[in-house]
């Protein structure tokens, strides 16, 4: 997939990004429970790149607790609603903004503390070997990357319930697709062999999002407006993202290394 088509379709998004996420209960409660998973890792303030970091939401949130923070993106649409945002937190001398692909970044080596690969956005990067290697050149010795990506197995289920002839076509390419853009999904031993060959030390691979995936409709996402439901099912939430030995069965997995 070329970085064009992704640059156009998140250019289109993003007419619509910010009020999308605002007024959906869903995506604020996966917002909560994302934000208990960095913060665990963003633990000294230091140099961030938040890479495919969009409309800057979580270049926000780190700017608010000390980081420094070189966002970048593709899209300039998106880009435009950071900007925007960033002015209206008053976060501009906290965080500067780069279009750029991250597969060759405007920056020079050993020179972030830490990286954060949010949204999957490595799961549609082409050459996302290469791209590893990339990010692994501007962090710092000791630095730490922080990344997200679909999970096989989660999204094999979901692909068994449209039919036998997308679970059979799923299970050769590991690819789904979300809207018009394709996704490639891991296994742990996927990523293992990923982040090793581009000399990286893995310090952990655990999961994110299990049963909140399972919602559907608006009905149950409106259930999420209920603060006493929304308590629970968080709670559930950060209790199975320890569990390592489940992690596969999550929607998605994160990957901790350090250089």
């Amino acid at each position: 997939m070329s970085i064009s088509k992704i640059e156009k379709y998140y250019n289109k998004k993003a007419v619509k990004q910010k009020d999308w996420r605002e007024k959906s209960p869903i995506f604020k409660f996966l917002d909560k429970l994302k934000w208990y998973s960095i913060s665990n890792v963003f633990t000294k303030t230091g140099k961030v790149l938040d890479a495919g970091g969009g409309e800057g939401r979580w270049s926000i949130k780190l700017a608010k607790h000390g980081h420094n923070i070189s966002l970048v993106d593709i899209s300039q649409g998106l880009l435009s609603i950071a900007e925007k945002n960033i002015k209206e937190k008053n976060l501009t001398k906290k965080i500067n903004i780069f279009r750029a692909d991250i597969r060759k970044l405007p920056f020079p080596s050993n020179y972030f503390d830490y990286i954060l690969c949010e949204g999957d956005v490595l799961c549609i990067t082409p050459q996302i070997q290469n791209t590893l290697k990339e990010l692994r050149r501007v962090l710092k010795k000791n630095g730490i990357i922080y990344a997200t990506f679909v999970s096989y197995y989660h999204a094999l289920f979901f692909q068994l319930k449209k039919g036998i002839n997308d679970f059979e076509k799923f299970q050769k390419t590991k690819i789904i697709n979300v809207g018009s853009l394709n996704f490639h999904t891991y296994k742990k031993d996927d990523l293992e062999r990923l982040f090793t060959l581009s000399k990286f030390h893995i310090a952990k691979i655990s999961g994110e999002i299990y049963f909140t995936s399972f919602l559907y409709g608006e009905n149950q996402f409106k259930e999420l407006k209920n603060e006493k439901i929304s308590k629970k099912l968080l709670h559930l939430e950060k209790d199975m993202s320890k569990q390592d030995e489940i992690a596969s069965f999550a929607g998605h997995l994160i990957v901790v290394a350090k250089r």
